[in-house]
């Protein structure tokens, strides 16, 4: 049964790899803000700030920029692209998971249970979203944080490791808001080991993260933290969600899984004093994620893969008492962890194929490029602004961005984007929603008033469209109207 369990786990590696390398050269958004991310990189190219005055132009998303600071710098020697940036997210993936297999084989000393470890990871991939390969920031926050927290914990006795835990701590900071959490993880494995460098980690930790977030709010004008701090802040928090949304997908995603690290954590934290709980550090960091999913998934664009950080931090306590299972126990219970395990994966089967954009699609897409091309003047995509760079128009601002930013300025509307749409700037605005019915307000008023639709186009499969996420196809084509009709 446990040779089934590892052919199984081997199964979840092999589609992984065969989805990223068939799709990563896809030229268009697998998910709707992939192109958005890009256009942050493009920017910085161009020598522009990310943090400025909210514009048609451009408004950026409320991530912090370090991921596409790296896309930027690979994009000057490779040129910028959608492959460019998922490569970076791929590698990430393939480093997390080396970690985890290294992690698992250390905590349980069986590289059958790193196997099956390595395993769940890439099974993992549906019910995340399908997100580690896209061009986003969660595979390289998290090859970031668990990198840290695997040389604090293993290496914490060698005088490089604070500078190491140091810098990739800070670089998750930047990456991503939520590895504060997993900060404080790190000082007590350093101090078992090196107790002054363990003051060091942290004191150097929070000043570089405050200095450099000083200096970004002064250079910016302040912009910087109004973006990632402020609007932030002014997330609607929808508790239903949580209530009914978070938890009910972790049991009915996990089940097993997450009942195993439960059993395991409670078996090795039981009883101990608080000093030696607090060097637990995969158990600590698995309630980090949970935490850092919750806070995520609350918020109106939550996602799966805010369950990312819960779900892979869930897999090294589990794979304790998978071990424990298969080397110590007595025959009937390895063989009841077996099943568990074969039915934890038989739960995560997923249809590979639907992930992986065909020939007629990437084919049907380019139809959308070429009707962006020939217009004589300026487009506007808002939904998928990198389509517009595609056809050697000028980006614009993403929609997600602005509803965002609407959440803070309460149904404020950018002022040049308005007077843009009067004065016919636009000669086509191809968008995804029709303005009559979406309620979350993604278009001004000026849209309806100024422009009307003159097409609506058509794509095979999900040509266009998204694989993953928010449906998002731009099918409706708005053009000037030559009359402006008051009544309209």
């Amino acid at each position: 049964m446990s040779a089934m369990a590892l052919t199984a786990a081997g199964a979840f590696v092999f589609l992984f790899a065969w989805i990223s390398l068939s799709r990563v050269g896809y030229p268009y958004d697998l998910e709707w803000m992939e192109g958005g991310m890009l256009t942050h990189s493009l920017r910085l190219l161009e020598g522009k700030s990310l943090f400025g005055p909210p514009s048609v132009a451009f408004i950026p998303y409320i991530y912090q920029p370090l991921y596409s600071m790296i896309v930027a710098l690979f994009g000057t020697w490779f040129g910028l692209s959608l492959p460019l940036a998922r490569c970076v997210s791929i590698v990430s993936t393939w480093l997390m998971a080396g970690l985890l297999f290294r992690t698992v084989q250390r905590e349980t000393g069986s590289l059958a249970v790193a196997a099956a470890g390595l395993g769940m990871l890439f099974a993992l991939y549906p019910v995340t979203g399908f997100w580690y390969d896209l061009a986003r920031v969660d595979s390289l926050f998290m090859a970031l944080v668990f990198l840290s927290l695997f040389l604090a914990k293993y290496h914490g006795d060698r005088p490089w490791t604070v500078v190491a835990v140091t810098v990739l701590m800070v670089a998750a900071y930047f990456t991503k808001q939520t590895a504060l959490l997993f900060v404080p993880l790190a000082f007590p494995v350093l101090a078992s080991s090196r107790p002054s460098s363990a003051r060091v980690f942290l004191a150097t930790t929070f000043f570089a993260i405050a200095g450099i977030s000083l200096a970004a709010h002064w250079l910016t004008d302040g912009w910087y933290t109004y973006y990632v701090q402020r609007i932030v802040a002014a997330e609607p928090t929808n508790w239903e969600r949580i209530h009914r949304g978070f938890w009910v997908k972790a049991a009915s995603d996990l089940p097993l899984v997450l009942g195993a690290a439960a059993v395991s954590s409670m078996l090795d934290l039981a009883g101990r004093p608080l000093r030696s709980v607090a060097r637990k550090t995969w158990h600590l960091a698995t309630v980090a994620g949970m935490v850092s999913g919750v806070l995520s998934y609350s918020w109106q664009g939550g996602f799966d893969n805010n369950f990312i950080p819960f779900y892979v931090f869930a897999i090294v306590p589990a794979c304790r008492a998978l071990a424990w299972a298969w080397k110590k126990a007595p025959a009937p219970w390895a063989l009841a962890a077996s099943t568990a395990l074969l039915a934890q994966f038989f739960i995560l089967i997923y249809d590979p194929v639907k992930q992986v954009p065909t020939a007629e699609e990437i084919a049907d897409g380019q139809q959308l490029v070429d009707l962006l091309a020939s217009s004589p003047g300026a487009v506007l995509v808002p939904e998928h602004p990198w389509y517009a760079v595609l056809a050697g128009k000028q980006p614009s601002y993403h929609s997600m961005a602005l509803e965002d930013l609407r959440h803070e300025q309460k149904g404020v509307w950018p002022q040049d984007l308005r007077d843009r749409l009067r004065s016919h700037y636009y000669d086509m605005v191809v968008i995804c929603w029709d303005p009559k019915r979406r309620s979350l307000g993604n278009y001004p008023p000026e849209l309806r008033t100024f422009y009307r639709k003159d097409q609506v186009l058509r794509f095979r499969g999900r040509a266009m469209g998204s694989y993953v996420g928010t449906w998002a196809r731009p099918t409706l084509v708005y053009r000037p109207r030559l009359e402006h009709d008051a009544s309209r």
